[in-house]
């Protein structure tokens, strides 16, 4: 794996090109000072002489602030990942007060495929900052990604985000856990609370700090209440359901389609000659998440 060009600059706000001459006379200054170095590299790292800034970054290991081991962290997380999580539980004994270094490093862990330990890096973060939503939200995201929506639900319940730009992935979050219990009950054929779940994940909770577009596309959750209508014996339900959707399909039909799939299967299922295209176009498109497919394919 390749290293990231600089994202983000911890620390110091470091970019300029100007700026290489003067901390590379501080460093010949100051060769015990690992001060210039850093912010030498992450000028470095930023024009992508990812070399040069490896080589400074490896000449500060007297560092003693934390966003300096976050910053290293992140450059040799493609490169050594082992160095990186060294770097970062560094950075949290060093600042242990400060719920940003958690943060990464449960990301960081997550990234690895190490889901495991992000989950436990996840559950004593959220404990010793109760109050801080970004870990609330790394909680939750950590057991969904393990496998317990009900878990994440429960955590999102006790959430209270004012919006701002990421209110979308803590939205995000809400609707998988909710279809996630949905699906889990559709697999133990319990129809009606799988229908109460996706009709929870439809809902925009204004605590949730977003709120709800012109029109939502809930084509997914909506398909598989059809076919839990169905299996209820309640086939007008299920019957108006599809024609939604078919609706819904046709009148965004030039907007993207992130559910478009299921507008694809209505339209195939309600055999219409005119839809038969868009139906083959729609479902000739990457299909849906594998646990949702699953279930689709046992019912449809």
């Amino acid at each position: 794996m390749k290293r990231k060009l600089l994202r983000v600059d911890l620390g110091r706000r470091t970019f300029r090109e100007e700026e290489i001459p003067v901390f590379s006379w501080a460093i010949a200054a100051r060769p015990a000072d690992w001060k210039p170095k850093y912010y030498l590299a992450l000028i470095l790292w930023g024009k992508g002489r990812l070399d040069e800034a490896n080589d400074l970054f490896e000449m500060c290991e007297n560092a003693d602030y934390a966003p300096f081991f976050l910053a290293r962290g992140a450059f040799f997380e493609g490169t050594d990942a082992a160095r990186a999580a060294g770097d970062l539980a560094r950075a949290i004994e060093l600042d242990a007060a400060s719920w940003r270094a958690r943060h990464t490093l449960t990301e960081f862990l997550l990234r690895q495929g190490r889901g495991d330990e992000a989950l436990a890096a996840a559950r004593k973060a959220a404990a010793d900052f109760p109050n801080e939503i970004v870990l609330q939200i790394d909680l939750a995201g950590t057991l969904l990604s393990a496998g317990d929506p009900h878990a994440a639900a429960a955590v999102l319940d006790a959430v209270a985000a004012l919006p701002y730009e990421g209110a979308s992935d803590i939205y995000g979050l809400y609707v998988r856990s909710h279809i996630g219990i949905g699906l889990e009950a559709m697999r133990k054929a319990a129809w009606a609370d799988a229908v109460q779940a996706l009709e929870l994940s439809k809902l925009y909770p204004e605590k949730l700090g977003t709120g709800a577009p012109f029109h939502p596309d809930t084509r997914l959750q909506d398909y598989l209440i059809a076919l839990c209508y169905d299996r209820l014996g309640e086939r007008e339900k299920g019957a108006a359901l599809r024609e939604a959707i078919r609706d819904y399909t046709l009148t965004y039909w030039d907007e993207p389609q992130p559910h478009g799939y299921f507008g694809g299967l209505v339209l195939e299922k309600l055999g219409r000659r005119e839809d038969r295209l868009k139906a083959r176009e729609l479902l000739g498109r990457p299909k849906p998440a594998a646990d949702v497919m699953a279930v689709v394919n046992a019912l449809r």
